[in-house]
């Protein structure tokens, strides 16, 4: 009997718990429970229990594995929720500069309007057309920052995206050189155009994008050249056109080139402190470029004026596509017409009924809603 209990109390200890241990083991981990104690594997007495110490070897092998993918699938889950916590974010900006943007250009606007009024009434003495004038060009310059920060925020979001059509390139670049120069010799600077290789007729592309980011070049050259030249170029090659915008004027210094396209950034602030500007254009017109395939880069002599380059590629769009012009028609409108002007913002509509009057000498009659 003796000997009947202790071969039992041997077996129980040797391979009975053992098993019992690892198939309680086993039902947790198949039940997704990971929180299981490391236990100290039993000794192995003698060698029909060889086994079961290598699926015990096994078991910790596996708990370690499930462990580490549990440390990785907690982490990945972390990484998830911050990364949905910054779209989030980055959706509430938007939305918010969308609807600030939208409840400040409203009484721009108004004021833009009125100015307009203002400057058609007659008599006016020159001090009150100069202030006027002054309102007028406040109120623009506040839009233009209103919309660069509004675009931004589109650009950060994603939600900013191109409109690619056929489009005459080189009427396009007619109207960009027509502005450069008014713009260069209004402020008495030296203008000079070049051209090298041919101008296609016709792009396929944002040509309203592109514009813009041209614009953009050229004011700035302007803005930031005292006294001297600049100097736009267009060169044509096989696959790709660049624009260059070439300037005599103070120049950038060469630690700020690293950091010229970042957001709201102004160089050289202290020199530059007199100069308006938000540091939006060159960041947003980075963006725009490199969201048609091209680049745009930017060299420097500090002092002796600037090099940008803006480069996209050549892909040539279809002329059949583009809007046939219609010859100049002599258009004459008659004060005695009947308009109505709808609009639920009484000083919108009392500005639209203003211009309407002033400058055309129409009386429009006004209401605030459609069942009005």
């Amino acid at each position: 009997i003796v000997i009947l209990i202790f071969s039992f109390y041997v077996t129980y200890r040797n391979i009975a718990k053992p098993i019992k241990t690892l198939s309680a083991d086993f039902q947790k981990i198949s039940s997704e429970d990971i929180h299981i104690s490391s236990r100290t594997r039993w000794q192995n007495h003698t060698a029909k229990v060889a086994e079961l110490d290598i699926l015990q070897k096994s078991r910790l092998k596996m708990l370690e594995q499930i462990n580490l993918n549990h440390e990785l699938t907690l982490k990945a889950t972390e990484e998830r929720v911050e990364k949905e916590k910054a779209v989030a974010a980055s959706e509430a900006k938007t939305n918010f500069f969308a609807n600030m943007s939208h409840e400040i250009r409203t009484p721009m606007n108004a004021i833009l309007g009125i100015s307009e009024i203002l400057l058609h009434d007659e008599p006016r003495t020159s001090r009150q057309e100069a202030n006027i004038n002054a309102i007028k060009a406040s109120s623009e310059s506040l839009l233009i920052i209103i919309n660069g920060i509004l675009e931004l925020a589109k650009l950060e979001s994603g939600k900013l995206s191109l409109v690619p059509v056929d489009y005459n390139f080189r009427e396009l670049v007619d109207g960009i050189r027509s502005i450069a120069r008014y713009l260069s010799e209004n402020n008495s600077l030296v203008f000079t155009y070049s051209e090298e290789g041919e101008l296609p007729a016709c792009l396929h592309g944002d040509d309203v994008r592109l514009r813009q980011v041209l614009l953009n070049l050229i004011s700035n050259a302007v803005k930031f050249t005292p006294q001297g030249e600049v100097k736009p170029k267009i060169t044509v090659g096989d696959a790709t056109i660049s624009f260059q915008v070439i300037d005599s004027g103070i120049g950038i210094r060469p630690e700020d080139l690293a950091t010229l396209f970042e957001p709201f950034h102004q160089v050289d602030a202290k020199r530059n402190r007199s100069i308006r500007g938000t540091g939006l254009g060159l960041s947003i017109s980075r963006s725009l470029i490199e969201m048609m395939g091209g680049s745009i880069s930017a060299a420097s002599d500090y002092g002796q004026g600037s090099n940008f380059t803006a480069t996209i590629p050549k892909i040539l769009g279809d002329p059949a596509n583009l809007c046939v012009e219609q010859e100049t028609k002599a258009y004459r409108y008659d004060s005695s017409v009947r308009i109505m002007i709808v609009d639920d913002t009484a000083i919108d509509l009392s500005v639209a009924a203003g211009l309407l009057k002033t400058i055309y000498g129409i009386e429009a009659e006004r209401a605030a809603s459609g069942p009005e």
